[in-house]
């Protein structure tokens, strides 16, 4: 198989460097040449059937379960034509199974020496038909299946070393009065707030944190590789389970070893920035280029990664197609030599000044913030009306529900100073099932109309 993006043929290493780690554990060449067919048909898919657009993590699920479908269903239509070019008859469940079978190895080939996300995040086993698995089957699959794919890591991840300062953080100080009765932002004020608001990158930031909890500080560090479908949990956290809800992690700015693909060698994000962008963590940086971070109780302690909890489902997809319309729409416009600087995700994605594209700094927020309270005719830093307002909105939704505890709320808001003492513990998965009262509770939540 050949890649073949500047019009010379080249073999593709990965895999001339997979099939000859095959070849000296002794695999015989017929199952050699298999696994080269079935990556070289998924290389064929993605080019003649998809076009050869650009793979993400979010449009990857969909190509594999599309690869599948078109393998076990043909690409040839009634009329005997394929626009593709592919022209592919039917297979057999066996062949599908192998397929399969070859595309997982060679992904776990791929995690473990380069890091890279796996191909097939959440298959496992699929019940056999008479005419080979459906679309419906494989989606099904891809929504309940458990599987875990990082447990062969383990003894390649060490110990984290330590780099940078330390950026734990001191205790917040205690308020004073009735936490229940601390104003809040309501949510008709804040629907209308957010939906007000031209920027896509201001209205993130206003519905992670209002529905996500998110300090706007960790806002300001989430990388674009940070926000994921549903379907990455189990992968990045092993005691959670695929979801349609998408994924934000936070990382440690400094230690953490998520870096869009899995750290293998120990190198944590601060070797990252500094050997890749020529970059310091934003926690180190002076004056307005600064975002702090506040220590947190971390939800995978070995990759030192959180992840967001989210008290609305359509809130959280909202911010997922906001996600998608920043990186499909604006991040093409952004000059590339200003792309390739920086890792994060929230950018100034105002095309008419000269930082289009640069990070977004806090005194942005501050100024967007004052704008969109004065949108709907409230006084800035007025009552609730503060950025922080967002995250007291989050805790007050978690507080109208009897049944969500406190040590549970300060699971939610990734207290550090805690230790769980509720049966649940730290299971994310019992977290995300306990947050669904909450829409029960409050329908307003179920809709961002």
């Amino acid at each position: 198989m050949f890649d073949v993006p500047t019009g010379e043929p080249r073999p593709l290493r990965e895999l001339t460097e997979f099939l000859y780690h095959k070849l000296r554990q002794g695999m015989s060449y017929e199952k050699l040449r298999s696994m080269a067919n079935t990556v070289g048909l998924l290389h064929d898919f993605l080019v003649l059937h998809e076009g050869g657009k650009a793979v993400t993590a979010e449009s990857l699920p969909s190509l594999i379960l599309g690869f599948f479908v078109s393998r076990t269903g043909g690409t040839i239509g009634t009329n005997n034509q394929d626009p593709s070019g592919l022209y592919w008859a039917p297979v057999g469940y066996d062949s599908y199974k192998m397929d399969r079978r070859n595309l997982r190895s060679f992904s776990e080939y791929c995690l473990k020496t380069y890091g890279f996300l796996p191909l097939t995040p959440t298959i496992s086993t699929l019940s056999a038909s008479q005419n080979g698995p459906s679309h419906a089957d494989i989606r099904a699959e891809f929504q309940r299946s458990k599987h875990e794919f990082l447990a062969h890591l383990r003894r390649w991840r060490e110990r984290r070393p330590e780099y940078g300062p330390n950026i734990s953080g001191r205790a917040a100080p205690k308020r004073t009065g009735n936490p229940t009765n601390r104003s809040y932002i309501p949510l008709n004020e804040l629907r209308e707030l957010i939906l007000s608001t031209k920027s896509v990158v201001q209205r993130m930031v206003f519905v992670l944190g209002a529905f996500g909890g998110c300090r706007i500080s960790e806002q300001l560090n989430i990388w674009r590789e940070d926000v994921l479908p549903g379907l990455y949990r189990p992968i990045l956290f092993p005691d959670d389970q695929p979801s349609d809800v998408p994924l934000v992690i936070l990382a440690h700015p400094f230690d953490g070893q998520y870096l869009g693909r899995m750290s293998i060698d120990g190198a944590t994000r601060h070797q990252e920035l500094q050997r890749t962008y020529n970059r310091r963590p934003r926690p180190a940086l002076i004056k307005s280029d600064r975002a702090g971070w506040k220590g947190m109780l971390m939800d995978n302690e070995q990759l030192q990664i959180s992840q967001i909890f989210w008290t609305s489902e359509a809130w959280a997809a909202y911010y997922f197609q906001l996600t998608m319309e920043l990186k499909e729409r604006i991040f093409p416009q952004i000059p590339t030599s200003v792309r390739r600087s920086h890792p994060y995700i929230l950018i100034n994605d105002d095309p008419g000044t000269e930082f289009f594209g640069q990070p977004l700094k806090l005194s942005n927020v501050r100024k967007a913030w004052e704008r969109a309270c004065r949108r709907i005719d409230r006084v800035p830093y007025r009552g609730a009306y503060h950025l922080h307002g967002l995250r007291d909105t989050y805790v007050r939704t978690l507080r109208l529900c009897k049944e969500i505890t406190a040590a549970e709320r300060q699971r939610y808001l990734h207290h550090a100073s805690i230790e769980s003492q509720n049966p649940y513990g730290n299971d994310p998965r019992i977290l995300h099932e306990r947050l669904k009262i909450l829409e029960e509770q409050q329908p307003s939540l179920r809709s961002i109309r």
